[in-house]
């Protein structure tokens, strides 16, 4: 799609994905992810279907998704969508929650 950009990065030192989405016009159908996913809508409205509740999802807001949550987005209107998000294992996730926070098992969200 024109006008559409991509970027994913792996920190090795820190074990956190960060992913860049800028000018998405397409919808996601259902699915999870195996880690955390921290995100950031930078542009867009988007329909965002989560463990069996609808949200809807515009510029600034802050998404927070667990591990196999199953979750879709459409479009709503015809501005694309801009997204930043960092995806954090479990592990890590684990790691920082018991280093900042003194937690003993990983955040819910």
């Amino acid at each position: 799609m024109p006008g559409e950009a991509r970027m994913i990065r792996f920190d090795a030192d820190l074990h956190i994905e960060a992913c860049c989405f800028h000018g998405l016009l397409q919808d996601f159908p259902t699915h999870f992810h195996e880690h955390y996913v921290i995100g950031c809508m930078d542009g867009g409205r988007r329909r965002i279907f989560c463990n069996n509740r609808e949200y809807t999802a515009k510029t600034g807001d802050l998404l927070l998704f667990n591990p196999r949550d199953k979750h879709a987005c459409s479009r709503v209107g015809e501005e694309p969508l801009s997204w930043r998000a960092l995806h954090v294992g479990e592990k890590t996730m684990h790691r920082l929650n018991r280093r900042i926070a003194g937690g003993e098992s990983p955040p819910m969200f």
